[in-house]
């Protein structure tokens, strides 16, 4: 209860997905410090407080109930891909129609926010050496705002070979990773992330 008898509203603490111990061998000494000091000190509170606390995998679960979360308190929250959505949702062939695709064109495919850190840029380079093939598209699919993404578009509408979809439906998503022939994310921050995922469940290559 806060001060004054009014009850306080529930505690929902959610720790981030990357979660490690404060381990010797993974930090050096400051980053060390820092993770031990508020481990110690301000999660073991916020644990001991939260009417629930979201983890993210079993491991870090474990790692939560040794600093003080009570186990009736943790929820796992399921993390990953849909593989299952991914197999069965929208059709290849209405996709293709809906953006002017030929059947017999081969799809390099860009899927994600259209944002620096994701390097989108870098695949109207690649799209620049392929130009001359006709058999060959590029598609740039994914929330396209701002700065970035409109000097993307711009760079796009200079080559009759890259198409800039912006956001799509989660049904066009499946359709367009099935029938895409090789996923190509240059990101400058994220070595694998869940687009590469999603193209890799679907059997589709992955460059990236």
């Amino acid at each position: 209860f806060r001060s004054g008898g009014a009850p306080r509203s529930p505690l929902i603490f959610c720790h981030m997905s990357h979660f490690q111990e404060a381990s010797g061998e993974m930090y050096a000494i400051v980053e060390r410090s820092y993770r031990e000091a508020w481990n110690n000190v301000i999660l073991t509170q916020v644990l001991g407080e939260a009417d629930i606390v979201l983890v993210t995998t079993p491991y870090e679960a474990n790692s939560m109930k040794k600093l003080g979360a009570k186990d009736e308190k943790l929820f796992l929250f399921p993390g990953g891909i849909n593989d299952e959505e991914i197999r069965i949702l929208g059709d290849e062939g209405e996709f293709r129609a809906a953006h002017n695709i030929r059947g017999d064109v081969k799809l390099v495919t860009f899927l994600g926010t259209v944002e620096e850190r994701k390097n989108a840029l870098e695949l109207i380079e690649v799209a620049k050496r392929l130009s001359k093939r006709t058999d060959i598209q590029f598609i740039i699919a994914g929330r396209a705002e701002g700065e970035y993404a409109e000097s993307v578009k711009e760079a796009a509408s200079k080559l009759p070979n890259v198409s800039v979809l912006g956001s799509i439906s989660d049904e066009e998503k499946a359709a367009l990773i099935r029938t895409s022939m090789v996923n190509i994310t240059m990101s400058r921050a994220e070595s694998l992330g869940i687009s590469q995922l999603e193209f890799m469940s679907a059997g589709v290559p992955v460059i990236t």
